[in-house]
């Protein structure tokens, strides 16, 4: 598999399993689909990180997947088969980022690439995120529950994924 002669649909097509779409083509329905669209990550920096904020090269793809909590309560003595459900809460959205990071020099890693998505987990705070598909969901924040970089044919290229929780800041 090479970067520079395969298209970026084949790449993800053979990584990941699946192409997406592009967020335009779906005129409203993102229901259930995976999609390509722009990400970009930010938080403030301090002493140690500092990356500002990044565009994730060559539109990743995102998955978000909501939760309702519901406690089920089984009545006795019941003749009716099922439970009583009590909406509880709503749970944090589950977010899954896949992507490519890669260096148009074919005997380099990508090793920035993959230090700057390591600092993005490793700083362990909420990340601000920007992106129409999250956007529809009013996500605007995230919490990184982990990162990982499994196995990419090729040397100048390397597959991640990232799952994270939506999350809001809350003054306590």
């Amino acid at each position: 598999m090479d970067l520079l002669t395969n298209s970026l649909s084949d790449i993800y097509r053979q990584l990941f399993g699946a192409t997406g779409k592009l967020l335009k083509d779906l005129a409203g329905s993102a229901e259930g689909t995976i999609i390509r669209c722009p990400l970009t990550l930010s938080y403030a920096g301090d002493d140690l990180y500092n990356p500002d904020s990044w565009k994730l090269p060559y539109e990743p793809l995102i998955s978000v997947t909501g939760r309702n909590v519901i406690i089920r309560n089984h009545i006795l003595k019941n003749r009716e088969k099922g439970s009583v459900k009590e909406l509880w809460s709503a749970d944090d959205y589950e977010i899954e980022i896949k992507g490519i990071v890669s260096t148009s020099d074919r005997t380099k890693l990508p090793e920035a690439e993959i230090n700057r998505l390591r600092w993005f987990f490793e700083v362990r705070r909420t990340i601000e995120v920007s992106s129409p598909l999250l956007g529809l969901f009013g996500i605007q924040y995230m919490a990184i529950e982990n990162i990982s970089f499994p196995h990419t044919d090729g040397y100048n290229y390397q597959a991640y994924v990232i799952k994270a929780f939506s999350d809001k800041p809350f003054l306590l």
